[in-house]
């Protein structure tokens, strides 16, 4: 069952993404395809942004910051396919913000901001 726990395993898991694995990770290709998977996985998951006891602020935001890098790479150095990926994953991503920032959060102070462009 996930509870307010569950909040502190997501951020856990992306300390442990941003400490270990992305610096492990060679190539934006590579890169795209672990922040992809966390962050698609963190989404479904959603039970941290409603459920937790503050604190999801700096990672969130970290989070926003490693999209913003990766996504100045061209599509050949991603991987990525220019007419559908791309334009799906800006979509994917403007979804998340929304989701996050929207979350309805009585400890978020300050407030969620998921900043990937």
């Amino acid at each position: 069952m996930f509870n307010t726990s569950f909040s502190y395993d997501v951020e856990d898991a992306f300390a442990q993404l941003k400490q270990h694995l992305w610096a492990k990770t060679k190539g934006a290709a590579a890169k795209f395809d672990l922040i992809f998977a966390f962050t698609q996985i963190i989404e479904k998951c959603d039970v941290w942004m409603h459920n937790n006891e503050g604190g999801m602020a700096d990672w969130v935001k970290d989070l926003g910051s490693l999209w913003k890098r990766l996504l100045k790479n061209n599509d050949e150095k991603l991987g990525i396919d220019s007419e559908f990926t791309r334009p799906n994953i800006i979509s994917f991503l403007e979804q998340f913000k929304q989701k996050v920032e929207q979350a309805i959060n009585e400890y978020a102070d300050p407030p969620l901001d998921f900043k990937f462009q």
